[in-house]
């Protein structure tokens, strides 16, 4: 008797890994989704600026100002640096929510 209710409550314990399991599966695709595609908007985004960005230096250039082209390089690379920082933190809060609460959940589950 007691070796079928090991094994009932083995077969429930399998039945509920495999159900967290396509529940981690769902949410990770759902992020992995969404990071995509914020990447993609924001990589439209920096191409744009950089073909502003260039045009507007070569235009100062071709008008024989280039004692002021340092300084807008400067910023150029500056606001580059702001926005490549903006993204890698959008991915790095994608990733770490879904681990989170992967974490809590596993917990939730340990403490049972």
């Amino acid at each position: 008797m007691a070796s079928k209710e090991l094994l009932q409550k083995q077969r429930l314990q399998r039945t509920q890994f495999v159900h967290l399991l396509r529940k981690i599966e769902i949410q990770v695709n759902s992020s992995r989704d969404d990071i995509l595609q914020a990447l993609a908007d924001h990589q439209a985004s920096i191409h744009k600026f950089f073909q502003i960005a260039i045009a507007y230096i070569a235009a100062v250039h071709r008008t024989g100002q280039n004692q002021g082209t340092f300084p807008i390089a400067l910023k150029l690379f500056k606001a580059t640096f702001d926005r490549m920082d903006a993204v890698f933190g959008l991915v790095e809060r994608g990733v770490e929510r879904p681990m989170h609460d992967l974490t809590e959940h596993v917990l939730q589950r340990s403490s049972m």
